[in-house]
């Protein structure tokens, strides 16, 4: 809301597709949602350690993609200082989720756990798996519910290209 009403940013406009920002901004929200759907329909939420797919190079690939994606709308809205206060915090919360996440799976899979963490990276994949070519599953897509991934990204573009031209009919 900064940007909008109080520094009054003209963000990239992520239909000018020659505009190299808006193609950075694109290739991080949509390397950042094929991460999330990848993931989600890889992860058998509470019944497996899922240790394939996405999840065969790192152990959060939901959280990448996130984060990734949340990279991508930053260079679409054009503003660094907003990009810093939003992806600091970000980043500790995501931090702290992991850390809670990771042992709540250790008392839940006790015997994979050390395995799988001796294997697979937390966040950063650094490493080639055999594993990640597991077929895409669309049932436990839908069960996942990733397509409110989908639908608010569509939200959130459709948002910064509003914001656009109604900046440039402001200023021009």
């Amino acid at each position: 809301m900064l940007n909008v009403f109080v520094f009054k940013t003209i963000p990239n406009n992520p239909l000018h597709l020659t505009n190299p920002w808006s193609l950075l901004g694109w290739a991080c929200v949509g390397g950042g949602l094929f991460i999330r759907s990848w993931a989600a329909a890889s992860l058998s939420k509470s019944r497996d350690l899922t240790y394939w797919g996405p999840y065969a190079l790192s152990r959060n690939p939901l959280y990448v993609g996130s984060f990734l994606m949340m990279i991508g709308f930053c260079v679409f809205g054009r503003d660094w200082l907003t990009c810093a206060f939003i992806v600091g915090p970000l980043a500790m919360l995501y931090y702290a989720q992991i850390e809670f996440e990771e042992v709540r799976l250790s008392g839940q899979f006790p015997e994979q756990w050390p395995a799988y963490v001796a294997s697979t990276p937390k966040v950063l994949p650094l490493k080639y798996s055999s594993n990640m070519w597991r077929a895409w599953n669309g049932e436990e897509w839908i069960r996942n519910r990733e397509y409110r991934a989908i639908v608010a990204t569509a939200l959130g573009i459709l948002a910064v290209v509003a914001w656009y031209y109604a900046r440039i009919n402001l200023v021009g």
